[in-house]
């Protein structure tokens, strides 16, 4: 076998920074500067009247070991913020009803799924 199985995770993790983006993760006052990827976005429009709000949930991939890194050491939990480079701030929220705002992506738990919306106001 040319890579061992652990060689080919750590490959996996070095692809996954080098495709993500830079953003800012907030909870509380501690802001921690990590590299976040896209995992899945969607978007809806609603027209009441003549203003139109666009809303996007979108689930973020982090790194767990950055966020701690970077001072945060309680998982994500509803409120905290995620501010990309174009200043889009996305807020933690629920994918629905009573399940959490985030889900580990690996079995070694080094990964999180983090689940967000943004709405954008327009007219």
């Amino acid at each position: 076998m040319p890579y061992a199985f652990h060689d080919r995770l750590d490959h996996a993790g070095t692809r996954f920074k080098d495709m993500g983006e830079s953003i800012v993760y907030k909870q509380g006052e501690i802001e921690a500067a990590v590299t976040g990827f896209k995992i899945q976005q969607d978007a809806e429009e609603i027209v009441p009247g003549v203003a139109v709000t666009r809303i996007e949930m979108q689930v973020w991939g982090i790194d767990w070991a950055d966020l701690v890194a970077e001072g945060i050491t309680a998982k994500p939990k509803h409120g905290d913020k995620i501010t990309t480079a174009d200043d889009h701030e996305f807020r933690v929220v629920s994918p629905g009803g009573d399940e959490p705002c985030f889900r580990w992506s690996t079995a070694k738990r080094n990964r999180l799924l983090i689940y967000t919306q943004w709405a954008k106001d327009g007219s």
